[in-house]
């Protein structure tokens, strides 16, 4: 089990480093560091896989919450679920 959340930390250290790249682009393209097109409809460079890859974070986050949120302490889910019954 230690070896599993080890592997979830680096996971989430990599999500983190995704959704602070994808803000930190968002705010270069708002104070017009990296220039958007005057057509209508014309986006910043790489504005879709900066998106794409921020909506896989987002998605990637969920999930490694919803798997390590039962369990954070050391306790099983069936354990976990349990004490929260007793209570």
């Amino acid at each position: 089990m230690r070896r599993a959340v080890t592997r979830f930390r680096v996971l989430e250290l990599g999500v983190l480093l995704v959704l602070l790249g994808a803000a930190a682009y968002e705010a270069a393209v708002a104070l017009e560091w990296i220039p958007v097109g005057t057509d209508p409809g014309e986006n910043a460079r790489f504005e879709g896989i900066v998106m794409a890859s921020a909506d896989l974070a987002i998605l990637a986050g969920i999930v490694i919450s919803l798997v390590l949120a039962p369990g954070i302490d050391g306790l099983s889910r069936r354990r976990c679920f349990r004490q929260q019954r007793r209570r």
